[in-house]
């Protein structure tokens, strides 16, 4: 009888220092991966910083570009000088006849395809937030031979012009970029670098 109590003691002892052993493998498996995770993210984060950093590089190059490109225009653009020419423009232009598919052909790319087109055929007209940033229209100046200049809103999936105001001239300080991003907000007279809503 003590022979076998003997026995099944060492028995247990030997599957004990087996489960501890099993225990202390699986530890070290745990401890390995840990490292290798914060050796791994440590490799992430350098790599995600070197991303952000090319990332600021290429807006710069972009805004270079945008202000190159404007230079380039700036000579060879300019706004229209009646309503008549305008709307000639508008009738011509194909923009209003493209599908609208949402999320992939929208208010912005009409937008954005309008000021094109009209570049393309010498005139300024300007892609524009409307309605709290939420709508892509368009707008354009029109320099008028009374020297009034009347400023208008299109919106260019259906042509449809609306008169936002008119003045004695174009507020100093307006610079005309492509593709324009001018932002509207409601009653605002000037911002820098942004056309103004005239009352």
């Amino acid at each position: 009888m003590k022979t076998l109590a003997r026995f099944l003691t060492i028995g247990s002892l030997v599957i004990l220092v087996c489960l501890v052993g099993l225990l202390a493998n699986q530890l070290r498996l745990k401890e390995t991966g840990i490292a290798e995770a914060c050796t791994s993210n440590v490799s992430l984060q350098t790599e995600l910083a070197g991303l952000e950093k090319d990332y600021a590089s290429a807006l710069d190059e972009i805004q270079e570009l945008k202000q190159e490109l404007a230079i380039s225009y700036s000579d060879k653009l300019r706004n229209f000088k009646s309503l008549e020419e305008l709307q000639a423009f508008l009738a011509e232009d194909k923009t209003d006849e493209l599908e609208y598919t949402i999320h992939e052909f929208d208010c912005e790319d009409f937008s954005i395809t309008l000021t094109q087109n009209a570049m393309d055929d010498g005139y300024w007209i300007h892609s524009t937030l409307w309605w709290g940033n939420v709508h892509r229209m368009n707008t354009a100046w029109v320099e008028c031979e009374d020297g009034i200049v009347e400023s208008y809103l299109i919106e260019p999936n259906n042509d449809r012009i609306m008169l936002l105001g008119t003045t004695d001239k174009i507020p100093e300080g307006i610079e005309h970029t492509f593709p324009s991003d001018v932002v509207w907000a409601k009653n605002t007279k000037y911002a820098k670098n942004k056309f103004a809503i005239l009352d």
